[in-house]
């Protein structure tokens, strides 16, 4: 579910653009980031990789959409990483604590974020079924 912010957000969470080229690991499992992502232009992997050197690929995400966030909710390090697949990323990197007091003072776009990581959460469950 693609969540469009505007520049009052970028402005209030004081969220900043940062590039990555491809093959560029954002995030390695076990790591922990204070930080939200959110992807302005181009894809990003989110996977494991298993003991013996198997990917497995949760998903790709595409352009105006959040990535990592129970990580950053949670306050937990990464379940496995997250790298460039497309030959750049623009990426918005927004501060957790700055996220999460524009969360409580704005509870209309609280529940558009909720509804994200719901859909997100939902996509998941399905995958497993299927393995």
């Amino acid at each position: 579910m693609a969540i469009f912010l505007d520049a009052t957000f970028i402005e209030e969470t004081e969220a900043v653009v940062k590039k990555y080229r491809k093959g560029e690991i954002i995030i390695e499992e076990g790591s922990k980031t204070f930080f939200f992502f959110y992807l302005l232009k181009g894809e990003v992997s989110v996977y494991n990789i298993a003991s013996e050197g198997k990917i497995f690929l949760h998903h790709k995400v595409s352009e105006n959409n959040f990535f990592g966030e129970p990580a950053g909710i949670l306050d937990i390090p990464f379940p496995g990483y997250i790298n460039v697949t497309s030959d750049e990323a623009k990426i918005l990197r927004i501060n957790r604590e700055n996220l999460i007091t524009y969360l409580k003072n704005n509870p209309e776009w609280s529940f558009e974020f909720l509804q994200s990581v719901a859909e997100k959460s939902w996509r998941k469950s399905e995958l497993l079924k299927s393995i």
